[in-house]
């Protein structure tokens, strides 16, 4: 109920759902400088460009320590009361996984 409050009161009109794989977090898709030998190098990042361009970024979080199908029925319920609150919403999803 919180993301969906959160999704109201913003003044974007598109949503991006980032769904991480296992051991993975936001910080995958958003901008960050990274050592490279003796200098930095900046990954840009999607989820910074695209709030950048007037989207809204939720982030999604797993527990690690649950099995995969847990995790899996956890994110349908949330899903099922995000179009519940708003039967409208068309997210975009971006999806990351190593397996």
């Amino acid at each position: 109920h919180e993301l969906v409050s959160q999704i109201k009161s913003s003044n974007q009109k598109e949503v991006v759902l980032y769904v991480p794989g296992l051991f993975t977090d936001e910080t995958v898709w958003l901008e960050k400088w990274i050592p490279y030998k003796k200098k930095k190098i900046r990954s840009r990042g999607i989820a910074t460009e695209l709030e950048a361009k007037g989207y809204q970024s939720i982030f999604l979080r797993f527990n690690h320590g649950l099995p995969i199908h847990e995790n899996g029925k956890r994110l349908m319920h949330l899903l099922d009361i995000l179009f519940q609150e708003m039967p409208d919403l068309r997210p975009h999803v971006i999806c990351y996984s190593l397996g």
